[in-house]
């Protein structure tokens, strides 16, 4: 019974030792395991907080370029805006000045045509004052038909000049409402 005791208590012996080693081994593989997953999490959260921080610094140099654009896009709408005030009021006074000459050049065309029309008119005098009077007016009617012809003339030079100037004006604020588009377009091109 000694042998059997022997062999039974080796045999327990035997066995407590080997499921102490196996326990030892699965507590050692597991330790070893979730040891690796949090290794594993760990260096997966500093690559995910370095892609984070560098689409911050991204971000922040993005916003600090689009505000620089931003202020000297301002500026430039404020010369542009000053330009096109100076050009509008250059365009009203020059208008009014052109106006204000065609309003005189008008009255004296009216003033020439009541003269013409008036020289028209026979005198009911005699036949002796009726040469001299003719002679007169026929005179008098060739300098102002002259006179009218010139100012016709002169009239329809300045309204070429103020439609001119109108043009020119015109052109200028397109050519600038064209600076200003092609810069938002460009700018907006760069940012994306």
């Amino acid at each position: 019974m000694v042998s059997t005791t022997f062999s039974l208590s080796t045999i327990v012996l035997t066995c407590n030792c080997n499921t102490e080693h196996v326990v030892r081994h699965q507590l050692d593989s597991d330790f070893a395991s979730s040891t690796r997953v949090t290794i594993k999490r760990i260096q997966e959260g500093k690559v995910q907080n370095k892609w984070c921080l560098d689409r911050e610094n991204l971000l922040a140099q993005n916003l600090r370029i689009s505000q620089n654009n931003l202020e000297e896009r301002k500026i430039t709408a404020s010369v542009l805006h000053l330009n096109v005030c100076r050009l509008e009021h250059d365009y009203v006074a020059e208008r009014s000045r052109i106006q204000t000459f065609l309003n005189l050049l008008m009255s004296e065309l009216a003033e020439m045509e009541e003269q013409i029309t008036s020289l028209r008119i026979y005198p009911q005098n005699s036949a002796t004052d009726y040469e001299s009077v003719f002679r007169e007016r026929q005179v008098a009617r060739d300098q102002c038909v002259q006179r009218l012809s010139q100012q016709k003339l002169m009239t329809q030079n300045l309204m070429l000049a103020a439609l001119d100037s109108l043009m020119g004006h015109k052109q200028q604020v397109q050519d600038i409402l064209d600076t200003v588009h092609g810069n938002l377009h460009a700018s907006s091109l760069t940012e994306q």
